[in-house]
């Protein structure tokens, strides 16, 4: 996000063509619109650390910012639930 000098979004489908469109801005990123019924992840706004992800449990889509400090180079998935 440090290396963001212009907004831009793109669009994340998922499975039943469930949609998230995402907004990337110099030091942020949100979730502009979804495509699920209580649209949580559309309220939650726009974040800047890696404090608290973005969640859309509908879709199936988490967000989370990740930086030096909390990542290595191994990282793996550690659980995936549906």
């Amino acid at each position: 996000l440090d290396s963001v000098e212009e907004p831009y979004t793109f669009t994340v489908t998922g499975d039943n063509d469930c949609r998230n469109e995402i907004e990337v801005r110099p030091g942020s990123i949100g979730i502009i619109s979804a495509d699920c019924p209580d649209k949580l992840c559309v309220h939650q706004g726009f974040i800047h650390s890696s404090l608290l992800p973005i969640t859309c449990l509908p879709n199936h889509l988490v967000i989370q910012i990740r930086t030096e400090d909390n990542h290595s180079e191994n990282d793996t998935v550690d659980i995936v639930t549906y």
